[in-house]
């Protein structure tokens, strides 16, 4: 048992699941996904300064678990929040039973009853039919399913989905695994999509400094460029991470100016191809908000599988969401000024090294 471990009752512990190899093995044997594994929550806890926790069903072996349930605590000017997994598209907690979600709930509730929680379940029905918890917001996932082989995925892409492609290797598109020296210009290119795009602050660029020490340096992902235009300088890219056998399509950007080029087919593609040839099972392409056609509609073109992911709420008896309320929308008013056309990019980026925490 390690020395960070806090025993609560004889059927459950607290943990760090950062620096606990306990939880690095669980999650090799238990369904959790990227959102779960020690190398995303470092990089949430480096870049926003989030506790990191997790409560644990012991399976009566040795420092083993058969449940558990990873959150990261949040008490800033929004109040006190639980959030399972804070800025993770989506976390299906790896419970077993009804039962062990019960425990596993009532242990946050008793050591924080005045904060509100937060689940995105994909697949586990569990939290979803818990009376405690209601839905407040639903959004789309996406996965393609690889077990066939490029060929396979290639044949079931749409008709529009492979013109686009070729159209990519006819202008001369090159993909490439990016250099660290390029990860600058990839945030550049995503600060770009977010500001003009969708009027929204983009992460720290510390947060891809993060990604790329915990995952890309330990060859746990890659970052794709593709390369064109006149300057043949990175037009677009995507960053992909891996946990087990999936491959997970994280972050993508790409310059307005060039999208005629059709970069983002040939990346994709790209990133199909050589999760194949990694022997990865699936490509899963994340969340997708529901109001995003353009988006939902470049996504169903190559995916073999959609759900939905819901938003879970928990307020605690006798709340008042008047004060969250009022922050956030001071901090949308604040967004929206700080995404304007006419404000300097690198104002937008300190905006959002100072904003995007109180997002979560």
């Amino acid at each position: 048992m390690s020395a960070d471990t806090t025993v609560l009752t004889r059927d459950l512990v607290e943990i760090d699941p950062i620096g606990d190899p306990a939880w690095e093995a669980f999650t090799r044997t238990h369904p959790s996904g990227l959102f779960h594994t020690p190398a995303w929550l470092r990089a949430m806890r480096d870049t926003y300064g989030m506790s990191m926790r997790a409560l644990c069903v012991p399976d009566g072996s040795n420092g083993g678990f058969r449940s558990a349930l990873a959150f990261g605590f949040i008490d800033d000017l929004l109040g006190p929040r639980i959030r399972v997994l804070p800025f993770s598209d989506y976390c299906d907690p790896p419970v077993e039973s009804a039962e062990d979600w019960d425990r596993l709930i009532d242990g946050i509730l008793e050591r924080h009853p005045e904060a509100p929680i937060v689940v995105r379940p994909l697949w586990n029905d569990i939290p979803r039919r818990d009376p405690r918890f209601e839905s407040v917001k639903e959004a789309a996932w996406h996965g393609i399913d690889l077990s066939g082989g490029s060929e396979a995925v290639w044949a079931r892409a749409s008709d529009s989905f492979r013109r686009g492609v070729r159209k990519a290797r006819r202008e001369g598109v090159e993909v490439r695994r990016a250099p660290r020296e390029d990860l600058r210009r990839f945030f550049e290119i995503h600060l770009n999509v977010r500001k003009r795009k969708y009027s929204l602050l983009a992460q720290p660029c510390s947060f891809f400094e993060n990604l790329w020490f915990s995952f890309v340096e330990r060859g746990y992902g890659f970052i794709l460029g593709a390369y064109g235009g006149p300057t043949r300088e990175m037009i677009a890219g995507v960053m992909y991470l891996a946990s087990g056998d999936t491959l997970t399509y994280k972050f993508a950007a790409s310059n307005p100016e060039f999208l005629g080029l059709r970069p983002n087919n040939i990346l994709l593609w790209e990133g199909i191809r050589m999760a194949c040839e990694g022997g990865f099972g699936s490509l899963d392409l994340g969340l997708s908000d529901l109001d995003q056609q353009g988006l939902l509609s470049f996504k169903r073109h190559v995916a073999s599988a959609e759900g939905r992911i819901t938003f879970l709420q928990h307020t605690p008896p006798g709340a008042s969401p008047a004060h969250e309320g009022g922050v956030k929308a001071l901090l949308g008013r604040m967004t929206g000024l700080l995404t304007a056309p006419g404000v300097p990019d690198a104002v937008t980026e300190d905006a959002g090294n100072a904003l995007y925490r109180y997002f979560a």
